[in-house]
């Protein structure tokens, strides 16, 4: 298996408290565990002030995810936008919760999203 450098992204947006990336982490470890080269950037820690660009620039990314809520779904997009702008044959992943329920809207309206991944969801009576 070809090793990946997976950069995954938590967006920021102006809100008190949106949560540790929690999905991201996760998936960084197996990333990790898996022999994959990986960094995850929490922006909503680090501020909008935070030049993306320059982890684009300076880990050289094959990969850019990001995880959103509807809320910050604007901001993951423009992430992915610019990932795209930086590198065209990036790939490009949209996850989180927004995507449990608008992964075929993201697909349909946002070009530079490669994958959209919703969140898996279970019946009640399946847990």
């Amino acid at each position: 298996m070809a090793q990946e450098r997976l950069l995954f992204v938590h967006p920021w947006i102006p809100a008190r408290f949106n949560g540790t990336p929690m999905g991201l982490l996760y998936l960084a470890t197996l990333a990790s565990n898996a022999g994959h080269v990986v960094r995850v950037i929490d922006l909503q820690a680090l501020g909008p002030e935070y030049d993306i660009h320059e982890e684009f620039r300076t880990f050289l990314p094959t990969v850019v995810g990001v995880s959103s809520t509807s809320p910050s779904h604007p901001a993951a997009m423009a992430i992915l936008r610019r990932a795209k702008e930086w590198n065209p044959n990036v790939k490009t992943v949209s996850g989180g919760v927004h995507e449990t329920y608008c992964a075929r809207d993201t697909l349909m309206w946002q070009p530079h999203v490669d994958y959209a991944v919703p969140r898996t969801i279970k019946r009640a009576s399946e847990e």
